[in-house]
């Protein structure tokens, strides 16, 4: 099981794109973090943006269906990465099974 973290800068894909991923079955849940601070180093200066963050809870093993349903919803690359779910209880594990596309 992971999370996995996207990043938008359109915040009107959020919430469209979180509820299409939970009703196709590639993501058990779904949460949305509007106006994130985002602060990065670009030659010797630190630039901040404000983005959008979607977090989501699913299987590894889905990770390329939900990069590339993301790829077409938004009609380009954005910013994806995962992070393992090491422990849970187990209601959590089994609402991830429950709820993701079997496999």
């Amino acid at each position: 099981m992971v999370s996995v973290v996207i990043y938008l800068k359109k915040n009107g894909f959020a919430e469209p794109l979180a509820k299409q991923l939970v009703a196709s079955g590639l993501v058990a849940s779904a949460s949305i973090d509007v106006d994130n601070y985002h602060f990065v180093k670009e030659v010797d200066e630190v630039i901040k943006t404000v983005q959008t963050v979607i977090t989501l809870q699913s299987k590894a093993m889905l990770f390329s269906e939900i990069e590339q349903f993301v790829e077409d919803f938004c009609r380009e690359k954005v910013p994806i990465y995962t992070t393992p779910i090491a422990q849970t209880d187990q209601r959590f594990h089994q609402f991830i099974l429950e709820n993701t596309t079997k496999i």
